[in-house]
């Protein structure tokens, strides 16, 4: 969909809590011919130490991807796990997570505290492939991962070999200020639904405000899509355009549905844009909760 067809090199880059990548991107010449999809981690960074920071408006914005977070777990732990309401019977829950911050780890964290079950929690793990594997192996039982990561990989290889079982997922708060079913997930509930299930009243409180504005301000992205600062208009429409035709195209759906289980959702540019401008504005008590939670982290 790139006027010119032209050749891309693609090159990952490793390191420092995904931040090297960040930074390349951030600090490549402002020509057109280089583009980051890079970790969607603006929350965690915001409130977290300051050398993780990033400065997200010294990029120009071409949008995001990714997909709501879902919990999951292996359905053998005392007394047995047969639907998300069982977790409050059992003593053993050990969370895998993918790095100290993370967005997921955090997820993970809150929605237990929030329902009063008690966990371990070991971290560094770096990616789904190895949490799955580490669930697998029963070294850890308990994570949560992006929708498209279960859809396409999990749901196979741990829930329909028997080992294991959806939870629920992370809905967002829609305009109206109320949280958005998604029917893409079938029977899979949302959280709030199994909290008000299993502890018989809504969830409310500091913990549950802090869940709702991670939740809202990841804003369902993963990788976000941008070029560095300062690239010429009519280049970055060039760049703009063909990836939400690309994103549309139904060859790229369909293939994406193959592999992930589900077509990744799509934020726009003006979306992505506002979920930028709108991370500072966050409530202090949240800031000092999530602080809370990315330094205990590493302990």
């Amino acid at each position: 969909h790139l006027p010119g067809n032209p050749q891309f090199i693609v090159t990952p880059v490793e390191g420092g809590g995904q931040l090297r990548g960040i930074t390349q991107v951030m600090n490549s010449r402002a020509d057109g011919l280089t583009v980051g999809w890079v970790s969607w981690s603006g929350p965690t960074r915001e409130v977290g130490p300051d050398w993780q920071k990033v400065d997200w408006t010294k990029f120009d914005v071409i949008g995001g991807m990714g997909a709501q977070g879902l919990a999951y777990m292996r359905n053998d732990v005392a007394p047995g796990i047969e639907k998300p309401e069982d977790l409050l019977e059992t003593q053993d829950i050990k969370i895998g997570g993918y790095r100290p911050g993370s967005y997921f780890d955090i997820l993970a964290r809150m929605s237990l505290d929030l329902l009063e079950v008690e966990y371990t929690y070991t971290t560094g793990f770096g990616g789904g492939a190895s949490i799955l594997a580490a669930i697998q192996r029963n070294e850890v039982n308990f994570a949560t991962a992006p929708a498209a990561n279960y859809f396409g990989n999990i749901d196979s290889n741990l829930v329909d070999e028997g080992l294991g079982l959806p939870l629920w997922y992370y809905p967002f708060t829609g305009e109206d200020g109320e949280l958005q079913e998604d029917t893409a997930f079938g029977d899979i509930r949302p959280f709030h639904e199994v909290y008000e299930s299993a502890k018989g009243s809504a969830p409310s409180g500091p913990v549950w405000e802090a869940l709702k504005w991670l939740n809202d301000g990841a804003g369902g992205v993963t990788w976000f899509i941008a070029a560095p600062d300062g690239v010429d208009e009519e280049k970055l429409a060039l760049l703009r355009k063909p990836f939400f035709y690309a994103a549309a195209d139904p060859d790229f759906q369909s293939r994406a549905k193959e592999i992930a289980g589900l077509v990744p959702p799509v934020t726009s540019t003006e979306a992505m844009q506002s979920i930028v401008d709108q991370l500072t504005a966050v409530d202090e008590e949240v800031v000092s909760i999530l602080k809370h939670y990315i330094e205990t982290g590493t302990q």
